[in-house]
């Protein structure tokens, strides 16, 4: 095969090109030879040269705004007689659309004391876009001007509307709210005292499993009844501090209401629990005497119980 043929037939094969510089022979492929923008491609560049030479290959390709490097070149040489055949693969990505020629440093080839810079010149790579075939055929609409005069949108005038006509229904809401408290009626101790068994009695605590709280609630309207219609406490007096406040009447069972309050405060504090029996008993205590104290008190001021 003469020397011209080995020529042809390398740029059938790889796209290899002679060089004038004596005794080199480089060339080079790309694969695929077509590609979407992101996708990996890959540069392959096989040099050969005296076995004597030494030859340096960029350590990858140039990063531009067009070409991304994935990986460091690979290098791979073998020895063939006197002649070293060099491989040489770089990895990268495309960012751009359109043919690319792909940036890539020479090559240095030192021997016999000389350097030599050598072009590879790599194939072009074609780049594509990944977007579908249709979106070509759209044509984008003009530039608006850098001031337009818009109208104003319908929303802003719904929400200018719509703040006023807020503000004047919440004023009217606080003025109702505030004139029903004012005409809302005055509860007696009694009354509130009945009202709040009562609430007690619908929740129903015993049969949700809940029979301590059911008594412990039970004392508290208890507690706050006498608090309010003999101390004129809030309430936070203790089972014993209330007792002792108590003022000395026959007809009221203090004795009663300190052994009901101690115990059921015992039972609050000391986590002890009740069973459902237990716990309606003394409820029913609580308000049994609560009613007691409710008619003493109506027999000697007058109030209805």
């Amino acid at each position: 095969m003469t020397r011209f043929a080995a020529l042809v037939l390398a740029l059938l094969q790889g796209g290899e090109s002679a060089l004038p510089a004596s005794g080199v022979r480089v060339g080079a492929s790309v694969s695929p030879a077509s590609v979407r923008v992101g996708e990996p491609v890959v540069l392959t560049v096989r040099l050969q040269v005296a076995a004597g030479a030494r030859v340096r290959f960029p350590d990858a390709v140039d990063s531009t705004e067009r070409a991304e490097p994935l990986d460091p070149v690979i290098v791979v040489d073998t020895l063939r007689g006197e002649v070293r055949e060099y491989t040489a693969r770089y990895r990268f990505v495309a960012w751009r659309v359109g043919p690319l020629r792909i940036p890539l440093a020479p090559v240095m080839i030192e021997r016999d004391g000389r350097q030599q810079q050598l072009d590879v010149g790599p194939p072009p790579l074609e780049v594509v876009t990944v977007l579908p075939v249709d979106t070509t055929l759209r044509t984008p609409r003009p530039a608006r001007g850098i001031f337009t005069k818009q109208a104003t949108p319908w929303w802003l005038w719904g929400l200018g509307l719509s703040v006023p006509m807020l503000l004047a229904a919440a004023w009217a809401w606080r003025r109702w709210s505030q004139q029903r408290a004012d005409t809302a009626p005055v509860l007696s101790p009694e009354q509130e005292a009945r009202a709040a068994f009562e609430a007690l009695e619908a929740l129903g605590l015993p049969a949700m499993g809940e029979p301590t709280r059911h008594a412990i609630a039970a004392a508290a309207i208890l507690r706050a009844y006498l608090a309010a219609t003999r101390v004129g406490d809030d309430g936070g007096l203790t089972a014993s501090e209330l007792v002792a406040a108590l003022a000395p009447q026959d007809d009221d069972p203090d004795a009663r209401v300190r052994a009901l309050l101690e115990r059921l405060d015992a039972v609050q504090f000391a986590g002890e629990q009740l069973g459902a029996e237990q716990a309606i008993a003394l409820a029913a205590e609580a308000q049994a005497l609560c009613l007691q104290a409710a008619t003493a008190r109506a027999r000697r001021g007058g109030v209805r119980a």
